[in-house]
């Protein structure tokens, strides 16, 4: 009889992206049941699978995927995804700047349910590291020290960066705290900085 700690630590799934690359990340559906997820890839495609935990899986492992969104709007590496609270928004960021805002809707197993509500261009082609939504607000970091805070209501800057982060080349992440109100991002110096998010200074 297997312990809680084992049960614990035992991989539950592998999903097997073919052909073989680079995963960079991967996020779960925040109102899918049984389990959605999405995976972004070095091949510039997001991968729509089945999370259900292999106990109540039944089918073949090469099932596991649904399908891959449409329309080949990233033409590089994938590195981040990120769902709003809801689940009716993803947002996608890649290695050249670009971040596509997907609507949600239909039958999310579908990859036809994912559709183009808006590309985002404004980190001047800097690689983009992480990307962080709370409430209508966006987080985005990327290469060269870039944080930038987007609007998704009327997909306006709001804010145009913060100063103190060193983020050359590193893939360094950023995050809102829970409310919103500030923004947390690790350094290439060995610091840690937070802002209030109505301020630059750290």
């Amino acid at each position: 009889q297997r312990t809680a700690a084992a049960e614990a630590s035992s991989q539950v799934v592998t999903l097997v992206h073919s052909p073989p690359c680079y995963v960079y990340g991967a996020v779960f559906h925040p109102m899918a049941d049984p389990p959605l997820l999405l995976s972004c890839a070095f091949d510039g495609n997001i991968r729509l699978w089945n999370a259900m935990p292999s106990d109540d899986y039944h089918r073949s492992n090469d099932d596991r995927l649904y399908g891959k969104l449409q329309g080949g709007y990233h033409k590089t590496r994938v590195n981040c995804l990120a769902f709003d609270k809801r689940g009716l928004k993803l947002i996608s960021a890649d290695a050249k700047g670009l971040v596509i805002i997907w609507r949600c809707h239909g039958d999310l197993t579908e990859a036809s349910s994912y559709s183009l509500l808006k590309k985002l261009d404004i980190v001047d082609k800097m690689p983009i590291h992480s990307i962080h939504f709370c409430r209508d607000h966006l987080l985005i970091h990327a290469e060269q020290n870039i944080l930038r805070i987007v609007g998704l209501k009327r997909y306006k800057l709001l804010h145009g960066g913060f100063n103190g982060v060193r983020s050359g080349m590193a893939n360094i992440g950023s995050c809102f705290s829970p409310d919103g109100r500030w923004v947390l991002a690790g350094s290439e110096d060995g610091n840690a900085c937070v802002w209030y998010t109505r301020s630059t200074a750290s």
